[in-house]
């Protein structure tokens, strides 16, 4: 896999999210987004697919943090500095959380690494990416929650 994360975002069928709306992008990725096979892209950020939790996309991603807004107007930031599993509004539950600086308005695209890995022809395709989001102890438990990461050693 190449380093830098455009070219990443290149090794395959890559859609463009450029016009679509926040909750097409989710909706998309839900129906068309195969677990470990789908990258999404946001300028210098790359984020695996893992499939989904409780009606929401999850994903695996190298968070190091989110921008803050206090009461008074002060920008701060959350440090998460770990590779986090997430939904694709990682803290959108934290008050002071910019809602300018939330990744899911900021994703241009996604990409199928293995186009047509997903399909088959006993699935309906409305059941695409329905599975499981893991069985690894410790994390499929923590991935519903949009702001968890998964637990350190």
């Amino acid at each position: 896999m190449p380093r830098n994360s455009r070219v990443q975002a290149r090794q395959g069928e890559w859609i463009p999210w450029v016009s679509l709306l926040p909750e097409e992008k989710e909706a998309m990725l839900r129906e068309r987004g195969v677990p470990l096979l789908t990258l999404l892209h946001k300028p210098g950020h790359i984020m695996l697919y893992l499939g989904q939790k409780d009606g929401r996309a999850v994903i695996l991603h190298d968070l190091w943090g989110l921008r803050t807004v206090n009461t008074r107007g002060e920008a701060g930031r959350f440090v998460v500095g770990r590779v986090a599993i997430t939904t694709l509004t990682p803290g959108a539950e934290i008050p002071d959380v910019a809602r300018s600086g939330l990744l899911l308005p900021t994703l241009d695209g996604m990409t199928l690494v293995a186009p047509g890995a997903g399909d088959s022809p006993d699935q309906d395709p409305a059941d695409a990416g329905q599975g499981r989001v893991c069985d690894a102890p410790g994390l499929a438990g923590s991935a519903g929650v949009s702001g968890s990461t998964a637990p350190s050693d």
